[in-house]
């Protein structure tokens, strides 16, 4: 197939071109962070990249639904997925001003995304200009577009900063902490936050809103260059015409098509508004790429075992999900087959923090259900998630398959695995012997990857084992 050349292109021809490329979410694939006033020179650069075969997630859509409730749990369990190997921010005047840019930089970073990665997200930063980190006011120029912008955030969220929307209030809230506990003392006192709280950032953020957008836009911006600087990435700059193809290979950005060719002639540019999904190249039997769902489906994806001895479990629909909620979204992706969405979904379940709109009830046996689907597919995380409630949770106890899933976890060295199955060692019981050494070995491998559970348990059972020895 070809299609028009990207300079022959108009940003509409661009984005439907960019529409017939899905993302495969089960595959490495990065995702792009950047300000919908720059569409005009970052879709060329993510259109090459898409072009050459790259796995790549771009929300095409945000004016669409940028203000509604989906939009911040769409962007938080894009970026929690495993295959989500790395965020490419497009840095520029408008970048550094924009706070869904800030909201997604913070999500990047936060402890409910890291949880969720056998490694953290990598940061590059594609630089379009060279001010890119620069604070100050709006050029007059730039006014018009700036002030129709900030008069739809009025209308969106009221005369208070994300008063009709708590899930974006939360979400920011959340990751702005989780950002100042990350920081070393020096790091936050270099930036002028040695005090400083999520709950203070965000009355700041408050009084700049009420302001007006001559106050609200600078602070979005300090905030902005603040967090780029607290993460060091100065050695991740990427030029926009820069060769990526080595970097998304050494990172793990999945080849997911054949690379495009290209055309000047004038057909191609009817081929690109025409154009249907490209063959998928051979990915072990798969024949094509998932599909992402946009509506309800009742799907029953075949679930592959992780060489256990249990069928796989057929996934029947869960009704009682709230609308427009973070686990009615996951379980979009949960029912076509996705291990990430499946784990994250059995999650939601198993807590159920109404604070969080998570939009279920906490029901064990339907976390235990999601939890084993994901962990036949061989997620580790998942399958530490399934071992521990099976063999902490009176209503779902099974220690015998518990001990099946943390072993296979802890052997592909997931730390919290490891922990948990050194908890079920030292405690002993039905289908275990208690062995304090095997526990004591695997808490100093959960510790060594910077576990602090696993090494304050380890003390507190060396210092109880040299007790014994002295009495």
């Amino acid at each position: 197939m070809s299609v028009k050349r990207i300079g022959d292109m108009t940003e509409a021809e661009m984005a439907e071109e960019m529409r017939a490329y899905p993302y495969r979410p089960d595959r490495g694939y990065a995702f792009i962070s950047y300000s919908h006033m720059d569409r005009n020179r970052v879709y060329p650069v993510v259109l090459e990249w898409m072009r050459a075969g790259y796995n790549i997630y771009i929300d095409l859509d945000f004016e669409r639904h940028g203000s509604e409730r989906n939009w911040v749990a769409q962007m938080q369990d894009t970026l929690a997925r495993n295959a989500c190997r790395l965020a490419v921010c497009f840095r520029s005047f408008n970048y550094q001003r924009s706070y869904a840019g800030l909201l997604e930089l913070l999500t990047i970073k936060s402890a409910d995304t890291t949880d969720r990665h056998v490694e953290q997200i990598g940061v590059d930063a594609v630089m379009l200009d060279p001010s890119s980190s620069e604070d100050g006011g709006i050029p007059e120029e730039l006014l018009p577009a700036y002030t129709d912008s900030f008069e739809k955030m009025r209308r969106s969220m009221g005369a208070e900063f994300a008063g009709q929307n708590t899930k974006e209030r939360d979400a920011l809230e959340e990751g702005l902490g989780d950002w100042l506990a990350g920081m070393s003392s020096d790091t936050r006192s270099r930036l002028g936050y040695p005090r400083s709280s999520a709950e203070r950032i965000m009355r700041s953020i408050d009084r700049a809103y009420r302001d007006g957008m001559t106050e609200f836009y600078p602070y979005i911006s300090k905030l902005v260059r603040k967090w780029f600087i607290s993460q060091d990435l100065n050695g991740n700059d990427i030029s926009p015409d820069a060769d990526v193809s080595f970097r998304f290979e050494q990172i793990g950005i999945a080849r997911v098509r054949e690379p495009v060719e290209v055309t000047a002639d004038a057909q191609g540019s009817a081929d690109a508004a025409q154009m249907t999904e490209p063959e998928q190249e051979d990915q072990g039997g798969a024949e094509t790429a998932p599909e992402i769902i946009q509506g309800n489906a009742d799907v029953e994806p075949e679930i592959i075992p992780d060489n256990t001895d249990t069928e796989p479990e057929s996934i029947p629909e869960d009704p009682d999900m709230e609308p427009g909620s973070k686990a009615e979204q996951c379980w979009r992706d949960a029912v076509q087959g996705d291990p990430e969405a499946q784990n994250r979904l059995g999650g939601y379940y198993e807590f159920a923090d109404p604070k969080k709109n998570n939009g279920v009830k906490r029901d064990l046996r339907r976390a235990v259900r999601w939890f084993r689907a994901a962990a036949q597919q061989g997620h580790v995380r998942a399958q530490c998630n399934l071992g521990y409630l099976l063999w902490h949770e009176e209503e779902v106890k099974d220690r015998k398959e518990a001990l099946e899933w943390l072993e296979k976890a802890a052997e592909k060295e997931d730390s919290k695995a490891q922990l948990y199955l050194g908890n079920c060692y030292e405690e002993g019981g039905e289908f275990l012997e208690r062995d304090v050494d095997r526990a004591a070995a695997l808490y100093r491998m959960a510790a060594a990857q910077g576990l602090r559970r696993a090494q304050s348990r380890l003390d507190e059972l060396e210092r109880a084992l040299a007790g014994t020895d002295e009495t």
